[in-house]
């Protein structure tokens, strides 16, 4: 499978219109049906917005079979096409649903993967909130302290 036709099935396993991806990549809906076809060379840089776009790595449109084709991909989501069991097959791709247990190992190392990224995201987030609270807190101490120096002027004021 080449790689405008994963972009293709990927598209449209998340339910996007070619519009609402062209609108998304701020391009034309022409130029992006052309990616879509195969009309247009994909520069780098396109690709990676794309599959960031998409959520999926780069690897995974560049990934090739023993046949060379790439028929599997794995999409989370409670939007999986199979929605009644964890792993799905349509034309050959297999589909992880990541709120349903599954049998399948590469199921469950993806969704292994995904919980330890997330994770990741969520440390990374809380590291930066309390950078933020201790940059907070010690503005909140220069704060106190002008307000004491003030009150300390004032009080020579008053006094004299």
């Amino acid at each position: 499978m080449k790689i405008h036709e994963k972009i293709r099935l990927i598209r449209q396993h998340k339910g996007w219109s070619q519009e609402q991806m062209a609108t998304y990549l701020g391009m034309s809906l022409n130029g992006y049906s052309n990616i879509e076809r195969g009309e247009t060379d994909i520069g780098l840089a396109r690709l990676e917005q794309i599959a960031s776009l998409l959520g999926v790595g780069m690897s995974q449109l560049f990934e090739l079979n023993e046949d060379g084709n790439s028929n599997n991909f794995y999409f989370f989501g409670a939007n999986s096409t199979n929605s009644t069991n964890s792993t799905g097959t349509n034309k050959g791709n297999s589909y992880c649903n990541f709120y349903v247990a599954s049998n399948a190992p590469e199921c469950d190392y993806l969704r292994e993967k995904f919980e330890l990224r997330e994770q990741q995201i969520l440390n990374e987030q809380k590291e930066m909130e309390l950078s933020y609270l201790k940059e907070i807190n010690e503005l909140k101490e220069k704060e106190v302290t002008y307000l004491k120096e003030i009150n300390e002027l004032i009080k020579r004021q008053v006094g004299s």
